[in-house]
């Protein structure tokens, strides 16, 4: 097995349930079966290509680069990111998918100024 292709299956997953999506949803945005994603991130034997990674990490609104990291690269970020998870959980699904989506455009918006 692959680590460099279990740190993708991973880092799609994580950066899935940050986003507030699930499988599907991500499936639909990324235009790829919602089959292909489920063995993408617990098949780390799977190979994904550049354009399907590609698709996905525009779905994800992340740069392609974030999804081939390996964790400890961004691992300092995951107490934060783990506790908006758990509260997105706890919310009813209309209100999480809402706020996800008012919350990545925040992010846009900031990321925007900051360069």
């Amino acid at each position: 097995m692959s680590d460099f292709k279990l740190e993708i299956g991973k880092n799609i997953k994580y950066y899935r349930q940050v986003s507030g999506l699930t499988q599907e949803k991500l499936a639909e945005k990324a235009d790829l079966s919602v089959k292909f994603i489920s063995m993408i991130e617990s098949n780390p034997k799977r190979n994904i290509s550049i354009q399907s990674l590609a698709k996905i990490a525009a779905a994800l609104n992340v740069p392609l680069a974030t999804l081939i990291s390996k964790e400890d690269d961004f691992k300092d970020q995951r107490p934060y990111t783990k506790m908006l998870i758990d509260v997105l959980e706890k919310m009813p699904q209309d209100i999480s998918e809402s706020f996800s989506m008012n919350f990545l455009e925040n992010i846009k918006i900031f990321r925007k100024y900051l360069k």
